[in-house]
């Protein structure tokens, strides 16, 4: 009679099969918490600029004027003191306007000109952020009249959370 012989397994074939299981299941399961980890993280990028722009009384704007149908807002921002590093992640800000039930954003990127939107010194002039230290003022043209305004700050990469703010009145 023959003699059937079954072999199983060897524990070494068995540990090493074991092992790379479980590393692919981990190398799985780290891709996903990867992406959910980065993207949060990505979030926390803007810490630094939630507060880089701020809205500066000491000219006496952040004010509208009455212009025929039009309204002239004058926006003063200044950009607090930061490392010249952080200070290059900044290419502009965005403004949004609010009043009741509505509410209006506007962007303004360095070196660009908007039809609506220019620098209260000189109209001709492309759109200059406030760099490290500075305050600049600009001028908004609407239709509408608003009664207040939130500031955020524009990256390389992401625009930050509107957190600072001021209301409108009559220059």
């Amino acid at each position: 009679m023959n003699k059937i012989k079954k072999k199983g397994l060897s524990p070494i074939i068995a540990t090493v099969l074991l092992i790379l299981l479980t590393i692919s299941a981990a190398t799985f399961i780290a891709s996903f918490i990867y992406k959910f980890v980065n993207s949060e993280m990505e979030k926390t990028r803007c810490h630094e600029y939630v507060d880089y722009f701020n809205f500066d009384s000491q000219f006496g704007y952040n004010c509208f004027e009455n212009s025929g149908n039009s309204k002239n807002y004058k926006i003063s921002l200044s950009a607090k003191n930061v490392k010249n590093e952080s200070a290059k992640e900044v290419i502009g800000f965005g403004l949004i306007f609010f009043k009741e039930g509505d509410s209006k954003g506007v962007e303004a990127l360095d070196g660009q000109e908007y039809p609506d939107f220019k620098m209260l010194s000189n109209s001709t002039k492309p759109i200059l952020i406030p760099k490290s230290g500075e305050t600049r003022t600009y001028n908004y043209t609407d239709n509408q009249e608003y009664s207040s305004v939130k500031v955020y700050a524009i990256l390389n990469t992401r625009k930050c959370e509107a957190v600072e703010s001021t209301s409108l009145q009559l220059c």
